[in-house]
């Protein structure tokens, strides 16, 4: 796509553990090759892949640097939960000319929820996209955790956090109204009802 309409930015979302697979290094080698500057790539570098950990004294930050480089891409390594971080990458990807441009996100998995951040240090891939939703005590807990986080930051900026869809304006508060507590769910669909929910219950 980045190389049929080269007036358009192409952004193309990468996990660590599929950066294993041949054909991604395939592609990784073929586009790297290119002049295609309008492309950019950003890998979720969290250390876990849908099954286990990332074995990463074979994939740490830096090799998979040297592997972009090595085949002719920008590199930008960031701290994937610094919004100053994105915010300059993301500019800075679009302004770089002559090679495709990828950014290493570091993240951890769950961050902001301790027994999820304590679940990826272990290298347990327990809450990987998929896998059960969270039962209702953790999801009290997580709930709990995150919104304190949330209300520490809008205290700190004396602003209204909220969640925009379309003409739908959503406060973390009306998450918890409704509840993501649909369990034989996996996460995805727990959180597509739940939100279905919301915004049937918005008019």
């Amino acid at each position: 796509a980045a190389m049929i309409t080269p007036e358009r930015k192409v952004y193309v979302v990468l996990g660590d553990g599929e950066l294993q697979e041949g054909n991604v290094q395939e592609a990784i080698q073929y586009v790297g090759r290119s002049n295609a500057d309008n492309l950019i790539a950003i890998v979720d570098y969290n250390k876990i892949q849908l099954s286990y950990a990332v074995a990463v004294q074979y994939m740490d930050m830096d090799t998979i640097a040297h592997n972009f480089s090595v085949n002719g891409w920008n590199v930008i390594k960031i701290n994937g939960h610094n919004l100053e971080n994105i915010e300059k990458s993301l500019s800075d990807a679009r302004k770089h000319k002559g090679a495709p441009t990828v950014i290493i996100a570091d993240t951890t998995m769950g961050k902001g929820v301790s027994f999820m951040e304590k679940a990826a240090a272990e290298g347990r891939s327990i809450f990987h996209h998929g896998q059960q939703a969270l039962d209702n005590d953790r999801f009290v807990t997580a709930e709990q955790e995150l919104l304190s986080r949330i209300k520490e930051s809008l205290d700190a900026v004396d602003n209204e956090l909220y969640f925009e869809f379309g003409r739908i304006r959503l406060k973390p508060e009306d998450f918890s109204e409704v509840g993501l507590r649909v369990e034989g769910d996996n996460t995805q669909e727990a959180f597509i009802k739940s939100l279905c929910k919301l915004i049937e219950k918005e008019g």
